[in-house]
């Protein structure tokens, strides 16, 4: 039996030889880089679905900094409406600010930072993750040129309100500040369109008065027969006009010998119900307005509309083309000229709204309503946009089908259901020509 050192000795020896303690030492030893990587994962994987919800929220103030700087090219200003944009989007947890901007020939950048808080890296020392984003914005803007066709049949009667208010919205919204020209046409229709005393002679070869002398007694004198009393009378005609005829009547082409427009008056006898035949022009104060940059013309244009008449679409649809046609330059006053078609430099739309079936012509050959597609297709042709609204058209099919058809694609038709509706139909179209006409898109 060994006794005093020996015995020590031998018990340091088992402890030494001793492997029942190395897994739990090894895994004690092991665990605080194994929970700092699977907590660092964790922790990075907050930061990135943070990042990405900045990045979002960045695009939108972007956009925001863009149209406040074409609009002003104050680029303090611009970025102060970013900011605000930013802070009330921003979804993450730590919103940060913007921290960097500038402005590039026509790119305008935002950079935002935030600290995103830490939960398991925290203990390493760790305790955020800094998270940036930046969002680059390109203004290519354009020169607009909007024709607007509204609807002022009798149908619309109890809906006049709306429709006026939905088109000052329109106008407000268009024709805002811009760095390039902006102008915008008005075509109500119904039975037909009112050009006004300014315009119905150049477009229908008629003069809107003219007087004539019909003999009322003859007498022969000398085997020949002579007027022994004249009768005087003035004709005054209506300044509406409907579609022409022939090749042009879904032409754009200048009006002239064989490519007039029918006169209202002479026209109606040819209408295809009766209704149309025993109808004078309406509604006489809602005239056309070419082209213009001015906006009070344009709102007391929209407050001066009037409904009834029935609806001859396709001369509403031909007369928008009209507006935007550069061989109407002789027509128009100087200020009204369209400009040639250019996709790169001028953006040219036309929003055709109706609430029903084109249910009027004029013997011009094919129906309202075939007469209107071709109008639309061809205008297309030129590079016209094309928006189509159609207003309570529940059950429609036919009218339905055709706006489809008429709208450049599915994402420029509407169908709004009431006056509430209609006014934001407008704002959404208004808010995506502006955009368009700014020029204003990502560019990362």
């Amino acid at each position: 039996m060994r006794t005093g050192k020996y015995k020590s000795l031998a018990t340091w020896r088992r402890w030494y030889r001793d492997k029942k303690g190395n897994v739990a030492m090894i895994f004690a030893a092991a665990i605080i880089p194994v929970v700092g990587i699977v907590g660092s994962a964790v922790d990075f994987a907050t930061a990135f679905s943070e990042r990405t919800k900045m990045q979002a929220a960045l695009d939108a103030a972007v956009i925001v900094a863009a149209k406040e700087y074409a609009a002003t090219r104050n680029e303090n200003g611009a970025v102060a409406k970013a900011r605000e944009q930013y802070l009330a989007a921003a979804q993450q947890t730590t919103k940060g600010d913007i921290t960097a901007h500038s402005v590039t020939g026509n790119k305008i950048s935002l950079t935002a930072s935030a600290q995103v808080p830490t939960s398991f890296m925290a203990v390493m020392g760790y305790e955020t993750i800094q998270i940036s984003a930046t969002s680059v914005a390109q203004m290519e803007g354009k020169d607009l040129e909007l024709s607007v066709m509204l609807d002022v049949t009798g149908s619309m009667w109890n809906d006049m309100d709306a429709l006026r208010a939905a088109g000052l919205d329109l106008i407000d919204i268009v024709m805002g500040a811009s760095t390039r020209p902006r102008r915008m046409a008005v075509v109500p229709f119904s039975y037909a369109v009112n050009v006004g005393p300014d315009y119905f002679q150049a477009v229908t070869g008629l003069p809107v008065s003219e007087t004539t002398r019909k003999c009322k007694k003859w007498k022969k004198r000398r085997g020949r027969k002579r007027c022994k009393k004249w009768k005087t009378q003035t004709i005054t005609r209506s300044t509406c006009v409907v579609a022409r005829k022939g090749t042009y009547k879904t032409s754009d082409a200048a009006p002239g010998p064989g490519a007039y427009f029918g006169s209202f008056d002479e026209e109606k006898k040819y209408a295809n119900h009766s209704s149309a035949r025993k109808a004078s022009c309406e509604p006489r104060n809602s005239l056309v307005i070419p082209l213009t940059s001015n906006r009070a013309i344009l709102r007391q244009a929209m407050r001066d509309l009037q409904a009834g008449g029935w609806t001859a679409g396709h001369v509403g649809t031909l007369w928008a083309w009209q507006m935007l046609s550069p061989d109407w330059a002789a027509v128009w006053p100087a200020e009204s000229t369209p400009s040639a078609y250019d996709p790169s430099r001028v953006m040219k739309v036309a929003i055709l709204m109706t609430d029903g079936q084109y249910n009027t012509w004029y013997g011009e050959g094919g129906t309202s309503n075939q007469q209107a597609l071709d109008t639309c297709n061809a205008m297309k042709a030129k590079g016209i946009t094309v928006y189509t609204i159609g207003f309570d058209m529940a059950g429609q099919t036919t009218a339905i089908n055709l706006l489809k058809a008429c709208a450049s694609s599915p994402d420029h038709y509407f169908f709004p259901y009431n006056g509430a509706a209609l006014r934001q139909v407008f704002r959404t179209i208004g808010a995506q020509i502006a955009d368009g006409a700014d020029g204003i898109t990502l560019a990362r």
